[in-house]
């Protein structure tokens, strides 16, 4: 089966995890469950009145949660997380066509790759990384890049991850649900955009897809290859 184009280019769909794959933000559900008073004031310096860096904030967030309690976040992240309807429905569509799907995450491995882990063969994870100790967790970013002129506050450079597929070869879908996946929007060529993110996206005019559910995305997905073919 030949792979689908679309305006002739080869696409390629680029997913966030919290609040997109997950139907809850892992990282808030984490702190609500395990981290001491002081956490909300964190995120709503990252969120909205954006004085924190999204890469500074994460650190923050993490660093003030026992690395001992590793063994009861990883059960409570199992037993909690829910994954949104219709991502494995997604995930079948495109390796079906051979259509790449990339997770690109600023959450953390220990709950990210777990959660993933029935659809590793479906999808590649770009993710930060944890270390526990007793006193704290402690998180590498390897996709962070300081000198990202579009941001360079992001804890993983999404559009950084983005740039091996050249928008002269390939229709780059990103999909997404916060603050972290508005440099993904300003360069893709489609957005699929809900809660937070769509008000950003309309605060820079930037045009998006609202989606509910991964069967929004996919139907969309379906008919415009449907279309192109068809012109």
């Amino acid at each position: 089966m030949p792979t689908p184009q679309i305006q002739n280019k080869a696409p390629v769909l680029f997913c966030d995890f919290d609040g997109t794959i997950s139907e809850r933000d892992v990282i808030i559900m984490i702190q609500e469950a395990f981290a001491p008073e002081g956490w909300r004031d964190i995120v709503d310096q990252i969120l909205n009145t954006r004085t924190l860096s999204i890469r500074e904030g994460v650190i923050q967030l993490f660093k003030r949660i026992p690395g001992s309690q590793k063994d009861e976040m990883e059960a409570f992240v199992k037993e909690n997380v829910k994954i949104r309807p219709g991502f494995e429905a997604l995930l079948n569509f495109c390796q079906q066509h051979r259509i790449p799907f990339r997770v690109l995450s600023g959450g953390v491995d220990f709950f990210i790759r777990p959660i993933l882990a029935p659809f590793q063969d479906k999808l590649t994870v770009f993710c930060n990384s944890a270390t526990f100790t007793p006193d704290a967790i402690h998180l590498e970013m390897p996709y962070y890049q300081e000198n990202c002129e579009p941001c360079g506050q992001c804890a993983c450079c999404k559009i950084s991850l983005m740039e091996p597929f050249s928008p002269e070869t390939h229709y780059r879908i990103a999909i997404g649900d916060s603050l972290t996946d508005l440099p993904m929007a300003r360069v893709a060529d489609w957005t699929f955009a809900r809660g937070q993110l769509i008000d950003y996206c309309q605060q820079e005019n930037i045009s998006t897809t609202p989606y509910e559910t991964f069967y929004d995305v996919l139907e969309a997905l379906q008919h415009k290859l449907e279309f192109s073919y068809a012109n």
